[in-house]
């Protein structure tokens, strides 16, 4: 391990300032000598380990590999999209970036990061033809009929991805449907709109609907939301490839909903009456809407939400 600190440092560095001016073939220039697309399952394993450690914290949006072997990768990092170029041996050819700063409407420039921390990453590329309305994450099962069922004490919540969908922003998304009950009482209902890239398995939220019920009898809409109207955007629900310390905004809708979430863990191990759970994914979701809130949640390989709060997971899988 020590023998290859020298290379660490160099690969760590050139990221962190995604400026590397090595000969390279960019994802656009691979277009161009016939490319072809292809997954991060896709890729030998020296390549897959070298892009991994190339991409940080960032998100990976899309790899290509040339005619010449060499494999192009488009990576979002601290709000800054880079192309990592690599050889089929694994050998890192270089990074560079694409000079992109443009401002969300957040309160924060993309393409700058902050000296404290790094940006949350708000621009995804998205290619709204590469986006289907049904998949599989491993965090994130976007299919017909599954359900995840969470207590705790007098509140339950069940998540549900229904056979219906909608268009949103000329995207075809899933509805997944949301009911909140308190001591048997329904509170909230919210239609959510979800897509998810057939690339890399990323999951994107569109939007979302709510209708909430008061003990008086009356029903309010607030936080809902399109992408493509009043200024919203698509967010990032869900990574295909999670990466520890990555930073994204999940709602992109000014002034309405601008929920982020941070990847603390990856490693986590927890037991709930419904059974043991490993290498569970831990979040911390914050807004620039309510500085100081923090809330977190935890989702299991294969299952995806297991606690949110206070609510644990009781029940999953597919329902008729």
């Amino acid at each position: 391990m020590r023998a290859r600190v020298g290379f660490g440092l160099l690969l760590v560095a050139a990221v962190a300032l995604c400026a590397l001016t090595l000969p390279r073939v960019t994802a656009r220039e691979a277009d161009k000598d016939g490319g072809v697309e292809v997954t991060l399952q896709d890729l030998p394993a020296a390549v897959k380990a070298t892009l991994q450690q190339a991409a940080g914290t960032g998100t990976i949006i899309e790899i290509e590999q040339g005619d010449h072997g060499a494999y192009s990768a488009e990576v979002v990092k601290d709000g800054r999209k880079c192309d990592v170029e690599i050889a089929a041996d694994g050998k890192l050819i270089g990074i560079a970036a694409d000079d992109e700063s443009d401002n969300d409407g957040s309160g924060e420039t993309r393409g700058s990061a902050s000296a404290a921390a790094p940006a949350w990453t708000s621009e995804f590329g998205l290619d709204k033809d590469d986006l289907a309305p049904a998949g599989r994450n491993p965090y994130f099962v976007l299919e017909p009929g599954y359900q995840l069922v969470l207590k705790g004490g007098d509140a339950e919540l069940i998540i549900t991805v229904l056979n219906e969908t909608k268009v949103i922003d000329g995207v075809e998304t899933r509805v997944v449907e949301e009911r909140e009950t308190e001591n048997g009482r329904l509170t909230e209902v919210s239609r959510n709109y979800f897509a998810i890239s057939r690339k890399n398995n990323s999951v994107f939220y569109f939007g979302e609907d709510v209708d909430s019920y008061h003990a008086n009898g009356s029903v309010s809409h607030g936080g809902g939301w399109h992408a493509g109207e009043n200024g919203a955007r698509a967010g990032l629900i869900m990574p295909g490839m999670p990466l520890l310390g990555a930073r994204y905004y999940q709602e992109i809708a000014p002034k309405v909903a601008m929920d982020r979430c941070e990847v603390v863990s990856l490693t986590e191990s927890v037991r709930f009456a419904s059974g043991t759970f490993d290498r569970v994914l831990k979040t911390e979701e914050t807004t620039p809407l309510e500085p100081g809130v923090k809330e977190y949640k935890l989702y299991a390989p294969g299952i995806g939400l297991i606690k949110d709060e206070d609510l644990e997971l009781v029940r999953h899988g597919h329902v008729k």
